[in-house]
């Protein structure tokens, strides 16, 4: 009976490519490989960020349904990319790569309001889902915290340029000393879902800096172009 019910939902209401909207995919081929890529190095602020896909019009919607509209099977492709971003970066650069402390960059409260939920913070436990269930050893150890704050209100970035982003987020994070003896003891992983101009990430390289604290990197789902090398 529910096999039926759920062929006549498929029949009414068909799996579009939560990309492109092509019908019969809930991703499709063409953008399931512009997901797929290795993690491509950077630099922001002096340390490495890691990212697999280019910021694009075919990339977009999946970002926006993952923010936006709270859709887990687009949470669920962000988080896929940042963990094998994550798993590069310590294989790479840490002493132990076993072990990662993840960071969110905070929302607003409005946006959370709008949103309904606290879309950085539940993509770094997808995050997790991800790392764990690869983990073919037992010895991953992988946790997240949230230590930004924000000092004053701030506008929503998405529809300032470069500068106005960059003027919006300067002196505006900070991380209360509390939060010190668990980020000094870890593996500091900044993540975020998407870096376009960097101002925000930069912020909070610039707020652990302050408390002496050096990430190992920065790692976001996609990126800018101006990110990706020049081949």
């Amino acid at each position: 009976m529910f096999g039926a019910i759920a062929s006549l939902s498929d029949l009414i209401y068909p799996a579009q490519c939560l990309g492109c909207r092509t019908l019969g995919f809930s991703l499709c081929p063409r953008c399931t490989r512009l997901w797929s890529g290795r993690p491509i190095y950077s630099q922001l602020s002096g340390v490495r960020l890691l990212t697999t896909t280019k910021y694009s019009e075919q990339v977009a919607p999946i970002v926006l349904a993952a923010k936006e509209r709270g859709s887990l099977a687009a949470r669920e492709i962000l988080a896929d990319s940042i963990a094998r971003s994550v798993q590069a970066l310590l294989i790479e650069s840490a002493a132990n790569p076993y072990q990662a402390l993840l960071l969110n960059i905070p929302s607003t409260q409005s946006a959370i309001r709008r949103r309904g939920e606290n879309h950085s913070w539940a993509l770094l436990g997808e995050v997790q889902k991800c790392l764990r269930r690869g983990d073919k050893t037992g010895q991953w150890e992988i946790s997240r915290v949230s230590p930004f704050q924000l000092l004053r209100r701030v506008k929503d970035q998405s529809g300032l340029d470069p500068e106005e982003r960059r003027q919006n987020l300067h002196m505006a994070l900070t991380v209360p000393a509390e939060h010190f003896p668990i980020l000094v003891s870890n593996n500091v992983v900044i993540v975020d879902d998407v870096v376009t101009s960097g101002s925000t990430c930069r912020e909070a390289i610039r707020a652990l800096l302050a408390l002496g604290i050096v990430p190992l990197g920065v790692v976001a789902a996609c990126a800018s172009p101006t990110y990706f090398p020049v081949r």
